[in-house]
């Protein structure tokens, strides 16, 4: 038996792990984290709790207008907002394994990047908030420089909901 060319061997073992490539190496190594276009209004009631009843939450994004309807407290956990018109922004809703007094509107979500919003929210006809949000949108990439995917995320803006 002969000894055994270690160089020889390396060189094998490099082209290998180089995936047949010579005199040139990638750098760029993309990890697989996922993200999503977002823009949030967390909805807060002045009085601390949610007076039960009907609300509708009217949202006016880049002159798109939705509304949904939601009724507190929840009927259960499967029941949902009533929406028409809600392209790329959902109602929010929180507590429904609670207590029917803990049962909130959490907000309103975006998974679009509009530039101007308006919300009106109305509690049996009578409005007891509203507002208008200029979102600014950082852009970035969870995966590192060159790869995907790219992401446009903005601060949460608090709209406070009147009795």
């Amino acid at each position: 038996m002969g000894s055994i060319d270690f160089r020889s061997w390396a060189v094998v073992a490099l082209a290998i792990v180089s995936g047949g490539q010579t005199g040139c190496w990638s750098s760029k190594a993309c990890t697989l984290i996922g993200c999503g276009n977002s823009f949030q209004v967390p909805f807060q009631p002045a009085a601390g709790h949610w007076s039960p009843g009907r609300y509708d939450v009217t949202v006016v994004a880049d002159g798109a207008s939705g509304i949904c309807t939601v009724t507190l407290p929840f009927d259960s956990c499967a029941s949902a907002p009533v929406c028409t018109g809600a392209d790329g922004w959902s109602v929010l809703e929180s507590g429904c394994a609670l207590a029917p007094e803990l049962h909130a509107i959490a907000g309103v979500t975006f998974t679009t990047t509009p530039k101007n919003v308006q919300i009106l929210i109305s509690l049996d006809g009578r409005q007891v908030a509203s507002g208008s949000f200029v979102p600014t949108y950082k852009v970035f990439q969870p995966n590192g420089p060159d790869c995907e995917p790219t992401c446009s995320q903005a601060v949460a803006a608090t709209l406070v909901v009147q009795p």
